[in-house]
């Protein structure tokens, strides 16, 4: 197993390799000619960020070429000067993610204070590409209504995208939902922020709130060997930076059950579901025209109501006397003694006595019996049939406080360096109300953990006018565990001096909750039932704990009229689970 510090080695050892690396950057180029179409060799073009001021000069080659590379989404103006030239100027380039665009210039004869200006750009083709691909900004993007609130499914409104799972979990603390898309036929995709992944095989680690996106970004054929880990598509979502200017944005989104629609028109069911959504960004600068910062936060508290109903037994039934207990034939429900059980010489007849007036003898019920019947609520609803289906009727409340905080900043440390670094995360520890009072009767399965993180660095190291050089590095992992919130005392509370069980949590890996007991009726009925069924804690018990870092090193340069990039990828993940 490598070290990540031999990992970080190779990748500046192997740099050379000749494969591609990800990026969700694009480049612009273009070629300066005069009148006659003769080329203008050495002249200066500058590349400037209309939100940022930042500029970026180029020198055209013996060709009449200029080329930038590595260049993050934005707004920009490309202005052309050169000796005995006016000067020409583009204004309004808006360039998306991996956009590869071509501006020429045409210089005319003129004084140096002349001028030609292109306030408006036409589509800009992308001549070096055959990519297929979809992108959708901010404005779109904040047009369209967003109920999950997962801008990766943003990418729905490329028509090559399916959603090929029904399952509900689509909410962006939900693991499972993002990586269920096809796109352009299949699955698998590379699914990228900032273009530092976040796919954890079939799980998607941290999902960005919407109003921290400037856009998203659908390639149905990922041709570039850069994509090598998908299977041909990749789905990327940029997100804001900082810019010269102060701006943000704040949120609340409130549902009231006296606010909300009927679910049913019909018989005008309430609708009591109760939820606040509420966050804000703010991008400033720290330091005009070279350190800027965005900074975004989301929050939710989703109250989801639902129903625990229980067949509970009669305060006779309680005490083991069953002489008033009917079946649905309005018989005496009989109670057999199991120790009275005989079996015939030939073994194909088995007879056992009932108890004497259908009732149990106090010394034959068992001590965890008693314990569990003494814990069961009394019945609080008029029962339906003779065995007191539906006597037990409560409201659950499940609770979701999801949160969700991401920050960069982008620094311009001199002409030809520069930095971005971000941390995103959010946590969403769900829990259930337990209206019983007691856990040992019914506990929620619906406990769980749902948390993210996302790290990474990048530096950008114009080397040269012909050549840029980029080395990053990205840890993402996610936490998808169940995560009872149990007041149990324990098992020894049980079987006392009994030690039976203490292997089973001795690594604590195990939540200790009370054991799940399917009791139920003559009729099929459940004792206590809900999301699970059952006594006690009936739900399933998982705990995925998965995490990958990524290294990358790229190289891109122009040399003549041929443009030339190289890259190395590493990435390495583990996982810990209980099935």
């Amino acid at each position: 197993m490598l070290s990540k510090l031999t990992r970080i080695g190779m990748v500046i050892v192997l740099a050379a390799a000749g494969l591609f690396a990800q990026d969700y950057r694009g480049r612009m180029q273009g070629t300066v000619v005069e009148a006659t179409k003769s080329v203008i060799a050495g002249a200066s073009v500058t590349l400037t960020n209309n939100a940022t001021a930042v500029a970026t000069v180029r020198q055209t080659n013996q060709n009449g070429i200029y080329l930038f590379d590595l260049i993050v989404p934005g707004t920009y103006t490309v202005t052309v000067e050169a000796p005995g030239f006016a000067r020409f100027e583009a204004k309004n380039i808006v360039m998306r993610q991996r956009a590869d665009v071509t501006v020429d210039a045409m210089l005319s004869v003129g004084a140096v204070t002349e001028s030609v200006t292109v306030s408006s750009q036409s589509a800009q083709v992308q001549f070096n590409s055959s990519k297929l691909e979809t992108t959708i900004d901010s404005q779109i993007a904040a047009a369209i209504p967003q109920y999950q609130r997962n801008p990766f499914f943003f990418s729905r409104l490329d028509p090559s995208v399916v959603q090929s799972d029904t399952r509900l979990e689509s909410q962006p603390y939900h693991s499972t939902g993002t990586g269920t898309q096809t796109v352009g036929g299949v699955t698998g995709s590379d699914f990228q922020v900032d273009g530092s992944p976040v796919g954890l095989g079939n799980f998607t680690g941290y999902v960005p709130s919407p109003d921290m996106v400037q856009e998203v970004n659908v390639q149905v054929n990922a041709i570039d060997a850069e994509f090598g880990q998908s299977t041909g598509a990749a789905v990327s979502v940029t997100l804001k930076s900082g810019t010269n200017k102060f701006t943000g944005v704040a949120f609340y989104q409130g549902v009231y059950p006296w606010a909300n629609a009927v679910l049913n028109r019909v018989n005008r069911t309430p609708n009591i579901q109760r939820n606040h959504m509420f966050g804000g960004t703010l991008g400033n600068p720290i330091r005009k025209n070279k350190w800027f910062n965005f900074v975004a936060f989301e929050g939710w508290e989703l109250v989801d109501p639902q129903t625990i109903t229980g067949q509970l037994p009669s305060a006779l039934e309680r005490t083991g006397n069953f002489s008033q207990s009917r079946n649905t034939a309005n018989n005496l429900r009989m109670v057999y003694d199991p120790f009275s059980t005989q079996t015939s010489a030939d073994g194909r007849t088995v007879t056992r006595q009932p108890f004497p007036g259908n009732i149990i003898p106090a010394n034959r019920i068992s001590r965890v019996a008693s314990a569990y019947t003494a814990a069961l609520p009394q019945p609080n609803a008029t029962a339906v049939g003779n065995y007191g289906a539906r006597n037990y009727v409560v409201p659950l409340k499940l609770f979701t406080p999801y949160r969700n905080f991401s920050d960069r900043t982008d620094y311009i440390i001199n002409d030809s360096l520069r930095y971005a670094g971000r941390v995103s995360f959010f946590r969403t520890p769900i829990s259930a109300s337990n209206p019983l009072g007691d856990d040992l009767v019914w506990m929620s399965d619906r406990g769980s953990n749902r948390h993210a993180t996302q790290i990474s660095n990048e530096l950008t190291w114009a080397k040269s006018a012909r050549t840029v050089i980029s080395g990053s590095f990205a840890y993402y992992g996610f936490i998808d565990e169940s995560s009872p919130r149990t007041t149990f005392k324990g098992y020894d509370s049980l079987w006392p001096g009994n030690s039976w069980y203490k292997a089973i949590f001795a690594s604590g890996a195990i939540t200790e909750v009370p054991p799940g007991m399917a009791i139920t009726h003559g009729d099929g009925g459940s004792i206590m039932s809900s999301y699970s069924n059952g006594i006690g804690a009936n739900g399933p018990y998982w705990r995925k704990h998965s995490t990958q870092d990524q290294e990358v090193l790229k190289m891109a340069h122009q040399y003549d009229k041929h443009y030339l990039k190289f890259g190395f990828e590493s990435r390495y993940g583990s996982t810990w689970q209980l099935p």
